[in-house]
């Protein structure tokens, strides 16, 4: 029996770009979509003051793999994540992946999936709150799916907000400015057009997201998030209004497609699809 491989974080960073995991998601979300992959549901356990461990994990059948990330965090030691990927056919144990860069990587993926479906094609300016490892890749990725020509970053640090946007002018080679209020970044929601879509960008699809059709709101959305630290970042992208989002579910094998149901949501697009209203049509 072959010893299964050991990918350091160094080996992720080297050969995996933004744009690899924002297509290997999209990719797994539409396996999700038609059944061929499944989420684990998450499971944590507690000790200590604030000491805990977490677990997750999905099946790919068609890429015949199943994996577990698992990670801990602890006041003294930080957390050290890592990503073990099994045969799904034998279980035969494939590879452990240490899972720091790549988690961050899929953060990012996620949001700039959701910028690219849920913003309007022409939006340029992007605001955002906190100026953490998080942050840098949310903005990578999402000027992968937008030319994007203007960042208003927002942390309560001034020295580390400063220094983070001269850092990611020069990465993304685009215009990123710090703002020394939060109010000052929900001023780009002006500049991009009311009604903006206000939504953490560490969720998945829209949950917690608000659609904003005044800057006050937008202003109450980022302050209450700046007190969650510059890990939390927020994103705020211009807002379709009197859009139809459809949910389509299909099966597929690679030559045909088979259409099992068309449902047209009632709520507003982009509102989440778990949070929302659907008919089927006739």
């Amino acid at each position: 029996m072959s010893a299964p491989r050991w990918i350091t974080e160094a080996d992720v960073v080297q050969s995996i770009e933004l744009r690899d995991a924002i297509d290997a998601l999209t990719r797994g979300l539409l396996e999700e979509a038609a059944g061929s992959a499944r989420n684990m549901e998450k499971t944590a356990a507690h000790w200590g003051k604030s000491s805990n461990m977490h677990a997750i994990g999905a099946v790919f059948e068609g890429a015949n793999v199943f994996g577990t990330k698992t990670w801990g965090n602890t006041p003294e030691g930080g957390s050290t994540p890592l990503l073990i990927l099994w045969n799904a056919t034998t279980a035969k144990l494939w590879a452990i992946i240490e899972a720091r860069a790549l988690g961050q990587m899929r953060t990012g993926a996620m949001s700039a999936i959701a910028t690219k479906w849920m913003s309007a094609r022409e939006a340029d300016d992007l605001a955002i709150i906190g100026s953490g490892k998080q942050a840098r890749t949310q903005i990578q990725a999402i000027c992968n799916v937008r030319k994007i020509e203007r960042v208003a970053v927002f942390s309560p640090n001034e020295e580390r907000r400063t220094k983070f946007a001269a850092d990611m002018s020069v990465l993304c080679q685009t215009e990123v400015v710090p703002v020394g209020k939060p109010e000052e970044a929900a001023r780009v929601a002006a500049e991009i057009g009311l009604p903006v879509l206000v939504r953490p960008s560490y969720v998945l699809g829209g949950r917690a997201m608000v659609i904003a059709y005044d800057v006050n709101t937008v202003q109450d959305y980022v302050a209450q998030a700046a007190l969650m630290g510059p890990a939390r970042p927020v994103l705020i992208d211009q807002f379709l209004e009197e859009a139809t989002e459809i949910d389509v579910d299909a099966l597929a094998d690679g030559k045909d497609v088979i259409i099992g149901g068309i449902m047209e949501h009632i709520e507003e697009a982009g509102v989440h699809s778990g949070d929302s209203s659907g008919v089927l049509p006739p």
